[in-house]
């Protein structure tokens, strides 16, 4: 579905038409409201924009991306077949890592990360991530980049949150059946997703022990 046609189906199910900022920050609340609780597959990227700084230590601050939702694991410094593991560490215990080799702490507020320790030399910096979908707007194009079978969600999920806000006061109530609806499209792709990560795992002898720092153990 295109952006236009997200909101035509909306208001078809509310039976109204609605200003047209209201209309776009329920389909992003909608929208955002999915993707953050699924964590889809699908979102899943990995950035490689960045390069260590040779001689640098953990005050050089690293741009994440501009999509950036949820990191993955550690952050890879190198190129294959054996790039350097940096282990994830939290913002709040960034003093206490600063002069430890191969972590890294991210500043959420500001859209950096960090590598603790001294950086020897210029490497690719790989970042696998959780990506967040661009806000769906008013133009013709497409926003969402889950399988079209499930952008209905988005209207559905728009036309409840609504009718939440709006007191009963349309002469066209929610219908129970738009939530059965709405829970069984959901599931489905639920269901689409946990395959998605299963086939993902299964091609790796020991997929758990990547996000482990062993040493540390």
């Amino acid at each position: 579905m295109t952006n236009p046609q997200i909101i035509t189906q909306f208001e078809s199910l509310i039976d109204d038409t609605l200003d047209a900022t209201l209309e776009l920050q329920l389909a992003n609340d909608a929208k955002n409201e999915i993707e953050t609780d699924l964590q889809l597959e699908i979102l899943k990227k990995i950035d490689t924009s960045n390069t260590t700084i040779s001689g640098t230590n953990y005050s050089q601050a690293y741009n994440l991306p501009a999509d950036f939702f949820l990191p993955l694991g550690p952050i890879w410094a190198g190129n294959p077949p054996q790039p350097f593991p940096y282990f994830p560490v939290p913002f709040s215990m960034k003093l206490y890592y600063y002069y430890t080799p191969f972590r890294y702490f991210i500043d959420m507020a500001n859209s950096n990360f960090y590598l603790c320790g001294t950086q020897n030399a210029a490497l690719p910096i790989s970042i696998p991530y959780i990506s967040s979908m661009p806000d769906i707007n008013s133009s013709s194009s497409t926003s969402v980049v889950w399988p079209a079978r499930f952008h209905s969600l988005i209207p559905f999920r728009m036309a409840q949150m609504y009718f939440a806000i709006d007191g009963g006061a349309k002469e066209r109530a929610w219908d129970d059946r738009y939530g059965q609806f709405y829970k069984e499209k959901l599931n489905k792709m639920i269901d689409w997703d946990a395959k998605l990560k299963l086939n993902a795992a299964s091609g790796s002898a020991e997929p758990d022990q990547a996000y482990f720092d062993l040493g540390r153990l």
